[in-house]
């Protein structure tokens, strides 16, 4: 808030307060439980307020509902793990300086896996580990990342249709389908992991 001061001179001061996070630490004492504030220094379940530490103890922290949520995470560390369940969800509002590992899980079928969200900036020596779930025996295509303005340029995606629409294979998605059109075989070549590249998995 702001508060206005009128001097006799006509002199104006404004005096301002600014919130300033406090940091959460996790501490694990009584289970792996997020939601639970006795794992955490503060005794309190930590809001878009709060900035978090996560060192690396016995119990690392489990999100298993949706809306769970911090300003920061000023350190996940190494050793530690944070994981999000199927169905459950975090955000971030600010920075993330990730050191441990980040386990977004999948089910074992085909409902809804974990969801992460960072509205700041994600750096560190950590690693994301995303678990999806595949239907086994069926064909399954899977890409590296795809730069903006485009690195795909497999006939698959880039041959024009006659509709005058992009290839409809690029909206498609055909388990049964694979590079040489015999969903009989496995995939076969060279492929450059820089385009896509499809993935058997039985």
């Amino acid at each position: 808030f702001n508060l206005n001061e009128f001097a006799g001179t006509g002199n104006i001061f404004t005096l301002s307060t600014v919130y300033v996070p406090q940091i959460l630490t996790w501490e694990g004492d009584i289970s792996t439980d997020w939601n639970t504030p006795g794992n955490w220094n503060s005794n309190t379940i930590p809001t878009q307020l709060d900035d978090i530490d996560i060192p690396d103890v016995a119990n690392d922290p489990v999100i298993s509902v949706s809306g769970a949520e911090c300003n920061a995470i000023d350190s996940l560390r190494a050793g530690a793990t944070l994981t999000i369940n199927p169905g459950a969800d975090l955000t971030v509002f600010g920075d993330f300086t990730n050191n441990g590992e980040v386990i977004i899980a999948s089910p074992s079928d085909s409902g809804a896996g974990g969801s992460f969200i960072d509205n700041g900036i994600i750096n560190g020596n950590g690693t994301f580990r995303i678990d999806r779930y595949f239907t086994s025996g069926e064909y399954h295509y899977v890409s590296s990342p795809i730069e903006a303005g485009g690195n795909a340029n497999s006939d698959l995606f880039t041959t024009g249709h006659p509709s005058g629409n992009f290839n409809t294979n690029f909206y498609g998605y055909d388990e049964t389908y694979d590079l040489d059109g015999n969903a009989s075989t496995a995939p076969s070549g060279v492929f450059d992991p820089d385009l896509l590249a499809p993935a058997w998995y039985n």
